[in-house]
């Protein structure tokens, strides 16, 4: 039988599918690392381990240091960002969660570069990844709590609500969720023509003439209660909690 060789990533990878990726590496600890991640590269230099043995599990978040860094380079194996894939967050109702969850843009098509200024044509915008409603980088999970979306997206919604996250970031032990009750992102529920259309008059009014926001909020039994920080998991990153068609 001749092998085969894998040169590129797979079509689900390339349109941003990386829960649904065909070649995927499973890591001894349980984590589903989509194939995409052989192929790219991060801040300009490879995407490479955690330091310490081969096949050694990720450290635990007790034992990281440095967060931010730790997280940003977990996301960014977990979720890729090609030139070309459209915000995750496009033609959504409620998307991103946290107290005040936004509609998604109209379709803008990301690209792998650091910034908005340097976009190939096509591209509409810088992609960025998001962690959110918990703030705690190291919840890297694809299409729950991370997301590939665009610099629109991504500005309104941290707009809204970074004034509900009280403190400093707490340690890398501890999720990091709103002091108020909160929503977790809706990935199903799309919003109507009028309803994006009246989310970007919204946006476009200036601040201090802004009315209530224009989009009807999530039914009140899907809010969360504000919880102490909690001790995360290393847990599948795939794993989708909220299903309604389950």
């Amino acid at each position: 039988m001749t092998e085969t060789h894998v040169t590129g990533p797979c079509m689900a990878c390339v349109v941003g599918l990386f829960g649904e990726c065909h070649n995927p590496e499973v890591l001894e600890d349980g984590w589903i690392i989509p194939c995409a991640v052989r192929f790219q590269y991060i801040t300009d230099e490879p995407v490479k381990r955690e330091k310490g043995e081969v096949g050694r599990p990720l450290a635990s978040p007790e034992e990281i240091t440095d967060i931010k860094s730790t997280g940003r380079k977990r996301a960014a194996i977990a979720l890729p960002i090609f030139t070309g894939m459209t915000c995750q967050w496009a033609g959504l109702k409620w998307a991103g969660g946290g107290a005040h969850p936004i509609v998604g843009c109209q379709g803008n098509t990301l690209a792998d570069v650091k910034h908005n200024a340097d976009l190939p044509e096509g591209a509409t915008s810088r992609g960025e990844r998001h962690h959110g409603p918990n703030k705690n980088v190291l919840d890297n999970s694809v299409g729950v709590n991370l997301h590939g979306i665009c610099s629109t997206c991504h500005e309104r919604w941290h707009q809204l609500n970074n004034g509900t996250y009280e403190g400093e970031r707490p340690p890398a032990s501890q999720a990091w969720f709103p002091s108020v009750p909160y929503w977790m992102h809706d990935p199903y529920t799309k919003a109507t023509p009028e309803e994006i259309d009246a989310s970007e008059e919204w946006w476009a009014t200036p601040k201090k003439d802004r009315p209530e926001y224009p989009v009807e909020p999530p039914p009140e039994d899907r809010l969360r209660e504000p919880q102490e920080a909690g001790i995360l998991t290393e847990e599948n990153p795939f794993e989708d909690p909220y299903n309604p068609f389950e």
